[in-house]
């Protein structure tokens, strides 16, 4: 069953090896997919106890914090494959990307 928590999130830009940074507009994830490198390790950080693919923590005021935090980014990547929710998070982070227009 999956769990899923509305909370109020400090950072959705972090740093990354990969791109300059990732966003982040959620903790955990209902898929599971087995190439996930974060399944291997962000259960620990999350503090949940449940399973990686049963819980979702929603970062509810992601869209104004990423807006204090486009000044630092360079470009990013973030998972475009998580399936939009009632609360319309991604899309609202996408537009503000935009007017932005960093490069994810």
């Amino acid at each position: 069953m999956l769990h899923v928590k509305e909370i109020q999130a400090k950072s959705v830009l972090n740093k990354s090896k990969i791109f300059d940074y990732c966003l982040n507009p959620y903790t955990g994830c209902q898929i599971n997919c087995r190439y996930c490198y974060a399944r291997l390790f962000m259960k620990r950080y999350s503090g949940h106890k449940e399973a990686w693919s049963d819980f979702v923590d929603v970062k509810i005021n992601a869209p104004e914090v990423l807006q204090k935090q486009l000044g630092k980014a360079k470009r990013g990547t973030t998972d475009q494959f998580f399936r939009e929710s009632k609360d319309r998070l991604v899309s609202e982070l996408l537009k503000r990307k935009m007017k932005f227009q960093a490069l994810f």
